[in-house]
Parts: structure tokens; sequence; C-alpha cells
């Protein structure tokens, strides 16, 4: 009787650790997804921001002349960008603490082991220049998402004063929603960059 309890508890384990482990390899999936979708909002960024700004200083070519009011628009696509870039960053960030935090010890429990499973989740991140580099990849970000954005509504500034011109009220308006989801942005950012360089709790 017990030898049939046995296998019964043991097969139930063993569904239970394929069950796991499933859902591991799927999160690692999203999670690697994820990634390559993050890192590659880096570069359609800088892209947008220089199409952008060819046409804000260059226009569309011929004798259209440069059209300055597309400095208004730079705001809204680094902020869009950035909004999703930090999305997924959480993201990122979420599957990985759940695995280290969660999925490792049922795993863990499940397959009776002695040692800790999906060491590398957190033995990658516990040399001591990993909080400088998240402070540097906080000043990528913003520099990415952020600087342009108030660049632009400072260069549409410098534009207008040169025209000796001030802007109507609702220009004036758009510029300082923009400038406030910008801020708003970067806090984010910063919240963000502290929650993820704080060290885990022992």
């Amino acid at each position: 009787m017990h030898v049939e309890e046995r296998k019964e508890e043991e097969g139930s384990n063993e569904q239970e650790l394929g069950v796991l482990l499933g859902e591991y390899g799927a999160l690692k999936s999203e999670q690697s997804a994820r990634i390559g979708f993050r890192d590659n909002l880096l570069y359609v960024t800088v892209g947008a921001v220089g199409a952008v700004t060819s046409v804000a200083l260059g226009g569309f070519g011929g004798s259209g002349g440069p059209m300055h009011a597309a400095f208004l628009v730079v705001p809204w696509v680094t902020a869009i960008l950035g909004w999703t870039y930090l999305v997924n960053d959480q993201k990122i960030t979420a599957i990985r603490m759940y695995v280290e935090d969660e999925l490792a010890k049922r795993v863990k429990r499940s397959a009776k082991a002695r040692q800790a499973v999906f060491a590398w989740e957190g033995f990658h991140r516990r040399d001591g220049r990993r909080k400088l580099r998240k402070w540097v990849q906080l000043g990528i970000d913003l520099g990415t998402f952020v600087a342009p954005g108030l660049c632009a509504l400072a260069a549409y500034m410098v534009h207008l004063s040169a025209d000796k011109r001030s802007p109507t009220w609702y220009v004036s308006a758009l510029m300082l929603v923009e400038a406030v989801v910008l801020v708003v942005l970067a806090a984010l950012f910063v919240d963000h960059t502290r929650e993820a360089s704080r060290p885990k709790p022992r």
C-alpha cells in the first residue's frame, strides 16, 4: 500500500515539475522576446528623432524650407516610445523576480533538490558594478527618451524668439503638457532604476 502511495506521489511530483519547467520555459521565451523588443526601441527612437528633426530643420526637400513646428512632434514620439520601453523593462524585471523568488522555490520543492535551482537568475547580478551599470543605463535612457523632447521644445522656443514671435495659447498649452509628460516619464525611469538596483533582502 505504501509503495503504491509513494509511486502516486512521485508521479504527481513529476507531473508538477513538468508543468513548472514548462512555465519557466514560457517565461524565459517571453523575457527574451521583450528584451529584444526593448533594445530595438533605442534604435527606433534615435531614427525617429533624427527624421523629425531633419524635417524641422530642412523641410521635406525642394523649396519648402524648414518646418520648425515639427519640433513639437519630438516630445510625443520620445514619450510614447519611452513609455513602451519602460513598461517592457518593468515586465522583464518582474519575470526575473518571479522566477528567482517564486518559481525556483516551487521547482526545488517539487524536484526535492538540495541545491538552489535557476541560480543564474541571481548570480549574474551579484558583481559590485551592477548598481553603477543601472545608473549609467538610466543616463542613457533619459538621454534617449527625455532629453531630445526637452531639447526640441527649447529649439522651438529659440526659433520663435529669433523671429520675435510668441507662441499662441494653444501652442503654449501643448508645450506645457509635453514638458510635464517628459518630466513624469523621467521620474518613472528614476523610480524604476532605484527599485531594480536595490539589493535583494536576505
